[in-house]
């Protein structure tokens, strides 16, 4: 099975570059065509693979066995400057949740945190929403969001820490969040120094 590149434009950049390199994603081996210079641009995971003399970046071909074809799909569109991928759902979804951390671990391996950062942003953001106002899971669910992230090499302003707890705390999350993060055994040292700061504030 093969995939189309997952781009929503096509600048003359994209359309006159030979698709170069071949990814093969997920155990049933997805076929993915791209360009090389995107990947190894931005990704130290796909410039070893590529530039390292090896038979893969020989041949140009990536087996990702671990990566399932739909993550690594959202990982291009951000490589490709396309349109974000945005989970379904709502921030309270256990789905959302769990799309969010599958997505973020896969930009790890792959050495790609700047992903992560950016949908951190659009994370908060999404917090505004009228649907995340008093809700149960809100304040679990980021929680694991931002361990997950900061396991992976994220990293969020402090400042856009500080949004996020203010948020929790207008909606009523907050004490939540806060249990699941005391519960979180290997949690990120700079994840904790930034909540310590930011718990600092709220005396």
């Amino acid at each position: 099975m093969s995939l189309p590149l997952p781009i929503d434009f096509r600048t003359p950049f994209y359309l006159f570059a030979t698709l170069n390199v071949t990814l093969a994603a997920g155990t049933a081996k997805t076929i993915v065509k791209v360009h090389e210079y995107v990947l190894i641009a931005q990704s130290p995971f796909f410039k070893a693979a590529l530039t390292s003399g090896f038979q893969e970046s020989k041949a140009q071909h990536i087996s990702l066995p671990e990566i399932k074809p739909e993550i690594l799909t959202k990982v291009l569109r951000w490589l490709y400057r396309a349109k974000y991928w945005e989970s379904e759902g709502t921030i309270n979804d256990t789905k959302y949740k769990n799309d969010v951390a599958d997505f973020f671990k896969v930009c790890g391996f792959l050495g790609i945190p700047a992903i992560i950062n950016n949908y951190l942003e659009l994370i908060v953001l999404k917090m505004k929403l009228p649907e995340c106002y008093f809700t149960s899971n809100l304040g679990p669910n980021i929680a694991v969001i931002l361990h997950v992230a900061y396991q992976a090499g994220g990293r969020v302003e402090l400042q856009t820490l500080k949004d996020c707890v203010a948020l929790l705390r207008s909606n009523r999350g907050f004490q939540d969040f806060r249990d699941i993060m005391e519960r979180i055994t290997d949690l990120d040292g700079k994840l904790l120094r930034s909540l310590f700061v930011v718990y600092g504030h709220l005396l």
